[in-house]
């Protein structure tokens, strides 16, 4: 949990014009949902897409589970992402967002 807390901090220190990253609720640290914009001269431009984190208390050691709320048609993107442990969550949603901005 104190990577949580920590990653929360961050991500509330430095905010994205176009990301947001935070708990569910105050009182689950272990369910987060990311918002961000499309990336810009795609077809997705002008959507904002949500991603749902399921985080186990294993975290970092096994890395969450995340999937598209928000219906996605991109060969790039499956509607369950997997995450690696060793990125923090803001960094694994730009690289979500950047994939929707590459073509096959």
């Amino acid at each position: 949990m104190n990577r949580l807390l920590k990653e929360l901090k961050e991500i509330e220190k430095n905010k994205e014009k176009d990301l947001s990253l935070r708990p569910i609720s105050d009182s689950d640290m272990y369910a987060w949902v990311a918002k961000f914009e499309g990336p810009p001269e795609t077809p997705y431009e002008k959507g904002v897409f949500e991603i749902k984190l399921s985080i186990t208390n294993e975290y970092p050691i096994r890395p969450p589970k995340a999937e598209f709320i928000t219906k996605v048609f991109h060969p790039n993107v499956h509607f369950k992402v997997l995450f690696y442990s060793k990125i923090s969550f803001r960094n694994h949603i730009f690289i979500i967002q950047n994939r929707l901005g590459k073509s096959v």
